[in-house]
């Protein structure tokens, strides 16, 4: 499957599917800071999922949330990280 974005992205994805060091990180660093200032809670749950290594069973119990609800809140942040690696890397 093709993806979309510039190079940049396109290329750090390619790396992060192929588990190169570093590659995860750099896209986050991309990205995050305008999901934590866009929703809260969801930057929470990235928080715990990516950063503190929680299941999505421990993240909902930390954020007293149900496990449904961080099940849908983690695969719409992934979403909108995405979509936004995307909206700031424009394919040329």
């Amino acid at each position: 499957m093709a993806t979309e974005g510039g190079p940049e992205i396109t290329a750090l994805l390619a790396a992060w599917r192929d588990g190169e060091p570093g590659s995860r990180d750099r896209l986050m660093e991309l990205a995050y800071p305008e999901l934590r200032r866009l929703d809260h809670r969801k930057s929470r749950l990235v928080e715990l999922r990516y950063f503190a290594g929680l299941t999505v069973e421990e993240a909902a119990r930390a954020l007293d949330i149900s496990v449904e609800t961080a099940k849908r809140d983690w695969r719409l942040a992934k979403a909108w990280l995405l979509a936004e690696l995307t909206r700031q890397n424009p394919a040329t």
